[in-house]
């Protein structure tokens, strides 16, 4: 969204400053008539590339099962928690709001369900008294980058780790809403504060 405030650059903007070709579609996950098409055309330009590997860095929507599968080697993504805790969308907001002390970024494959793949690796990132969403998400993008540095080699010689999720110790968070930002002046001052 040309109108979003990020603190970020968009893989479109790291890739024009390198000279690599984007394939853009505002929303792979889009429901309705035109979500078939959408899908239908991102699965078929990933089964043209045959891909050696998939890598979605915390995004929002869950790929066709036809781009997972056109990976040679993994489709991986990058999450911003300490997988199974925090599947779904906003994990950064939702570990303030509920007063973690840690969180984390989990590199595991990709499957239909969110976040609920196989995990490669993991870091564990400390959560700062007065952490803001912004200075938090900087903290898990290095931990991110330098989990990927280490990981992806192993990927690349089929050695890397795999470990099955302990689905019953995991939590599913939507996106935020509006509504959730909402004070209740009687709760404690340190939920206010979060």
């Amino acid at each position: 969204d040309p109108a979003e405030h990020r603190w970020y650059r968009t893989p479109a903007e790291s890739a024009a400053e390198r000279g690599m070709p984007v394939v853009y579609t505002d929303d792979p996950g889009r429901v309705g008539a035109s979500r078939s098409v959408v899908q239908d055309r991102l699965s078929a330009l990933a089964e043209q590339l045959q891909p050696d590997l998939v890598l979605s860095v915390f995004f929002r929507d869950v790929l066709p099962q036809r781009v997972l599968d056109a990976a040679k080697l993994a489709s991986l993504n990058l999450h911003p928690s300490y997988l199974p805790a925090y599947r779904g969308r906003a994990p950064i907001n939702w570990v303030l709001v509920n007063g973690e002390q840690t969180t984390g970024v989990t590199l595991h494959h990709m499957v239909r369900r969110a976040d609920a793949g196989d995990i490669v690796a993991q870091r564990r990132v400390p959560i700062r008294p007065r952490e803001t969403a912004l200075t938090l998400y900087l903290a898990i993008e290095q931990a991110g980058l330098d989990l990927l540095g280490e990981m992806l080699p192993l990927v690349a010689r089929g050695t890397a780790p795999r470990v099955p999720q302990d689905d019953a110790a995991a939590s599913i968070f939507g996106r935020r809403r509006p509504d959730d930002g909402r004070i209740d002046w009687s709760w404690s001052a340190e939920r206010i504060d979060r």
